[in-house]
C-alpha cells in the first residue's frame, strides 16, 4: 500500500457513511440508520428524576443507550419502569431483540433481573477489576400480556433539555465510580485514502473517556480491495490512539471478511449475537493496543 493516508473531511466523512449504508443495504436489504428513538421520561415536581434512551436498529433490534435514575430515587421501580416501557414500543415496530452494554460498577444484575443474558465480556474493562458486559435478551409480546402498567408514574417524552439531564447524570454518575483518565468528549480518528479527488477507503473511529478505542466503520472501494487499505487504515487510526493514550480497542462488524482482517491484525473475538441484523451473525471483537 503506497498511497498517503490523510485526514478526513467532514464531506469524506459523510462520503463514507453514504458508502458503508449502500453496503448494508445490498447486504441485509435493510438501512445502517436508526429507525426510531424512544426517549420517555419521569419527573416529579417538574425535575427529571429517570430517564432512558432507546434505539432500533435494523427495524428489528432494539438498542438500549443510557438508561439513568438520579440518586435518591433509586431502587424505586423507576429504571424497570423504563425498560418496559421502551421494549413494549419496540416490540410494536417489530423488535424481536433488545441488546444493552453495561459496566460491572452500572448496572448487569439489574438488567439480568429483567430477563437479559450476557453473551460477551472484555475483562479489565474500563479499567483493571472491572468488567464490561453485553446483554441481550429476546423479546416476546407474550411477556407483556395482561400486565398492566403501574399507573402512580406518568411517562413522558423527553426533550432535549431533559436528555441533556440524563447524559450529565450518567458521566457524573461514571466519574464517582471510575475516574475519567481522558475528557468525556469523544475524539474522532477519520482517516481516508484518495486516488486523485476520489476517496476510495476510508476508516472512521473514536476514543472514549477510559483510554478505551472504538472503530466505528470501515470501507473500501470494490477495485481497491485486497491491496492492504484497509490494514494501513487500522494500523494508522490505531497508532494515534495508542498515542493518545488508548489502551482498548472494540469493534462490531457483521462482516465475516472484516472479522478474518480484524483476526489478522490481532483482534479476538469476545462475544457474537444472532440476527444482528436479522439472518446475520453480529461478531463482538476486541484488542489491547
Amino acid at each position: 500500500m503506497n498511497k498517503d493516508i490523510i485526514t478526513a473531511t467532514d464531506d469524506d466523512c459523510d462520503y463514507l457513511t453514504a458508502r458503508l449504508e449502500e453496503h448494508t443495504q445490498a447486504a441485509t436489504s435493510l438501512s445502517n440508520k436508526v429507525y426510531e428513538y424512544f426517549t420517555p421520561c419521569i419527573k416529579e415536581n417538574g425535575e427529571v428524576v429517570a430517564c432512558i434512551w432507546g434505539e432500533v436498529h435494523f427495524k428489528t433490534v432494539l438498542y438500549i443507550d443510557i438508561l439513568w435514575v438520579k440518586e435518591g430515587h433509586r431502587n424505586k421501580g423507576y429504571g424497570a419502569i423504563l425498560m418496559k416501557d421502551v421494549e413494549e414500543k419496540a416490540i410494536a415496530t417489530g423488535c424481536t431483540l433488545s441488546v444493552v452494554d453495561t459496566y460491572s460498577f452500572q448496572a448487569p444484575g439489574f438488567y439480568e433481573k429483567l430477563g437479559y443474558t450476557v453473551f460477551g465480556t472484555i475483562d479489565d474493562c474500563p479499567v483493571k477489576g472491572h468488567g464490561d458486559f453485553y446483554m441481550s435478551k429476546v423479546l416476546n409480546s407474550a411477556e407483556y400480556a395482561n400486565k398492566n402498567s403501574p399507573t402512580e408514574f406518568e411517562l413522558i417524552e423527553a426533550s432535549e433539555e431533559d436528555t441533556a439531564v440524563m447524559d450529565y447524570g450518567i458521566i457524573d454518575f461514571n466519574k464517582s465510580q471510575i475516574p475519567f483518565t481522558q475528557s468525556p468528549n469523544t475524539v474522532w480518528f477519520d482517516m481516508c485514502i484518495k486516488e486523485g479527488d476520489e476517496m476510495v477507503a476510508g476508516i472512521s473511529s473514536k476514543s472514549s473517556c477510559w483510554k478505551i478505542f472504538y472503530l466505528v466503520d470501515l470501507w473500501v472501494k470494490e477495485e481497491y480491495r485486497n491491496k492492504g487499505y484497509a490494514t494501513a487504515l487500522i494500523r494508522d487510526v490505531e497508532k494515534q490512539a495508542k498515542d493518545f493514550g488508548c489502551e482498548i480497542a472494540i469493534l462490531e462488524t457483521f462482516n465475516p471478511a472484516m472479522r478474518k482482517l480484524s483476526e489478522k491484525l490481532g483482534y479476538i473475538v469476545y462475544g457474537e449475537l444472532e440476527n444482528y441484523p436479522q439472518g446475520h451473525m453480529r461478531y463482538y471483537m476486541t484488542k489491547k493496543l
